[in-house]
């Protein structure tokens, strides 16, 4: 689990309903990267942010190979 002094890394399905429905509130989407806007359901969120977790997962590993 990755960790700092204002954040941690957790599983997308470790992420409470309530919280994920705070995450992907429109005035909160408005501002994040194409993508997040359109997630309506739980489901959808919740796989999103895994093909996130996946995305950021390579580009660490390819980082931290080179």
């Amino acid at each position: 689990m990755l960790r700092s002094s204002r954040l941690t890394a957790v599983s997308p399905d470790d992420i409470p309903s309530v919280r994920l429905a705070e995450l992907f509130a429109p005035n909160v989407v408005r501002w994040l990267r194409p993508g997040f806007q359109n997630k309506l359901t739980e489901i959808g969120q919740r796989a999103y942010l895994s093909d996130l977790q996946q995305q950021a997962g390579v580009i660490y590993s390819w980082r931290a190979n080179s």
